[in-house]
């Protein structure tokens, strides 16, 4: 996972360490090549003392299985929470009753509150809430997001759930594409992405803070009426629930930046944030799974797999062009001007409507679902989205960055 600004669909950390942490990389070059450069003034000027100012032959090349080994492994380390949400699914289906809840550690005690608490007070460390006034300028950008993201897609979600129900599928893994529609944005992928293609990035930074907090009361809200499954708490109960696992430690975190600002720093220059909540979240996803793979009844062929694939990619693609008819719309520049639509704006608003975080995701499904046995097959459409949602939102980069660079040019 990538590292940008205040916790993300893994976990992320806030951009300014990563400026630091590229700043003192420079600087630590820098010095490098200086010290590079009196090295080779010295042996320089030691062999013309002697005499002999023979050059060394230049290293051997690598054999070609390193160099791929340290290929996989650059990926690896770049992808790792991709790579340990596989590990954590395998694991939970070798072992199901070690994470399960009620199984051998009690999970509902040992894993999954701890970890969500974890995962919020990291949040609320790293959340900015001063960014947050520079959303009253931009304000009708933000109402755009919002309504693409919490009430447009949750609404194609549930048609898409109710055609599948009715086709036979999997009751469970349909009424996953609710539980992933329903989900806010997420909030490292749309910063970098944004700020890759041109975009507003301060807008899709605010929206992302936005989403993330007023999802926590509308996504439960939405799966509540939508779903009304068997062994769900009711949503009086999980607003309870997420007041002391969500809501209690997201404000503890704020209170803790502002009160002991400098402990704070310390301990986000020692210890990787991002990486702590990536961790927690692949921890709740084991013990998610545990519980699906616990129960025979609960789970899903190959078959269903590639199912969800294949339409997660049609959602993308959907969320793409409901996001562009919005952000840009048809009504020609006259329109346009009057509306207040800009590509750049319009590069943010199609990146944020188009992702899902499962940061936020997994958590809440651990709150709604965490006591059933089909908490899993409800994750498993936002899991695969989180992957497919990198994979796919990096090729329209390139796409979003010439369309921006057209206007551009034009003036």
């Amino acid at each position: 996972m990538t590292k940008p600004n205040a916790h993300l669909d893994k976990g992320e950390a806030p951009a300014d360490l990563d400026v630091i942490a590229l700043d003192k990389a420079e600087l630590g070059g820098a010095a490098q090549v200086k010290d590079a450069k009196a090295v080779t003034l010295d042996t320089g000027a030691a062999s013309d003392a002697s005499g002999s100012g023979t050059s060394k032959p230049p290293p051997p090349p690598q054999p070609a299985a390193l160099r791929v080994l340290r290929t996989v492994g650059r990926v690896a380390a770049e992808q790792w929470f991709l790579i340990g949400l596989g590990v954590a699914i395998g694991l939970a289906a070798a072992v199901p009753n070690l994470g399960r809840s009620g199984g051998w550690i009690a999970a509902e005690y040992s894993i999954k509150i701890p970890a969500t608490v974890l995962i919020f007070i990291i949040s609320g460390i790293g959340l900015k809430t001063k960014a947050l006034l520079g959303a009253v300028a931009d304000a009708w950008v933000h109402v755009r997001v919002q309504a693409i993201s919490l009430v447009v897609l949750p609404a194609v979600g549930y048609g898409i759930a109710v055609g599948l129900r009715a086709g036979g599928f999997n009751r469970y893994l349909a009424d996953g594409f609710i539980v992933m529609a329903a989900m806010p944005t997420t909030v490292s992928t749309n910063v970098v992405f944004t700020q890759r293609a041109g975009g507003n990035e301060p807008a899709a930074l605010v929206n992302a803070v936005i989403g993330n907090i007023i999802g926590i009361f509308i996504t439960p809200l939405w799966l509540t009426l939508f779903l009304n499954v068997k062994g769900q708490a009711p949503y009086a109960k999980v607003l309870i629930e997420l007041s002391y696992t969500v809501i209690a430690p997201l404000i503890l975190g704020q209170i803790l930046q502002y009160v002991f600002p400098r402990a704070v720093a310390w301990i986000k220059a020692k210890i990787n944030t991002a990486d702590v909540s990536s961790l927690c979240i692949l921890l709740l996803v084991w013990s998610t799974f545990c519980s699906t793979f616990a129960d025979p009844k609960s789970k899903a062929g190959a078959r269903d797999a590639f199912s969800i694939v294949g339409l997660d990619i049609a959602f993308f693609a959907t969320a793409c062009v409901v996001s562009y008819l919005i952000a840009w719309p048809p009504v020609g520049a006259r329109g346009r001007r009057l509306l207040r639509s800009n590509k750049a704006d319009a590069v943010a608003i199609i990146i944020c409507g188009s992702t899902k975080t499962v940061a936020l995701g997994v958590p809440l499904i651990t709150v709604l679902y965490g006591r059933t046995d089909f908490a899993g097959l409800l994750a498993t459409p936002l899991i695969i989205y989180h992957a497919l949602q990198i994979l796919l939102g990096g090729a329209t980069l390139t796409p979003l960055r010439r369309w921006r660079q057209l206007s551009a040019k034009a003036r």
